[in-house]
């Protein structure tokens, strides 16, 4: 569980290629002013934010340069998940 203002940058990988420790950067979240900004994405990926009862707050996809930006403002307090490329990350709005 990541505080969503405590932490600056969370990198997505691929699967190891077959080389152990060897990873494919797919994509980064970055914390901007309390707010998602997702990078380095294929283009119209799907990301989503869901609460931990599972209701889908938000999705979207990335744009043409594999970026998206998601505003937290109206998003109430608590724990969520983002979910991109195929993993699952708990961050926290407090």
């Amino acid at each position: 569980e990541y505080r969503v203002l405590e932490v600056d940058r969370v990198v997505f990988t691929a699967e190891s290629l077959g080389i152990d420790g060897v990873t494919i950067p797919e994509g980064e979240m970055f914390n901007q002013e309390g707010n998602l900004l997702f990078q380095g994405f294929e283009p119209g990926m799907l990301i989503q934010i869901l609460s931990v009862s599972g209701q889908i707050l938000f999705a979207g996809n990335t744009d043409s340069q594999g970026a998206l930006f998601i505003e937290l403002s109206s998003f109430p307090q608590g724990v969520f998940l983002v979910c991109a490329n195929g993993k699952n990350y708990k961050i926290a709005k407090k």
